[in-house]
């Protein structure tokens, strides 16, 4: 995978997560239970992980990352 195809691959992602982020602050699909805060962070941590690196995700997730 190229660095453009990666990029543009990061660029599709951010561009879903923006369209859909209006949506789920409207019309939220769940409360949010406080007990569940602590996972905020490491939900976006992850997030942000994927985009360093998305190119030994789809390694990882073919199984040739072994």
């Amino acid at each position: 995978m190229s660095l453009r195809d990666s990029l543009t691959n990061v660029g599709d992602i951010l561009t879903a997560m923006a369209a859909a982020a209006p949506i789920e602050t409207a019309v939220p699909m769940f409360m949010a239970k406080p007990w569940k805060q602590p996972r905020r962070a490491a939900n976006l941590g992850l997030t942000a992980l994927s985009f360093v690196s998305p190119d030994r995700k789809v390694r990882l997730q073919a199984g040739a990352g072994r």
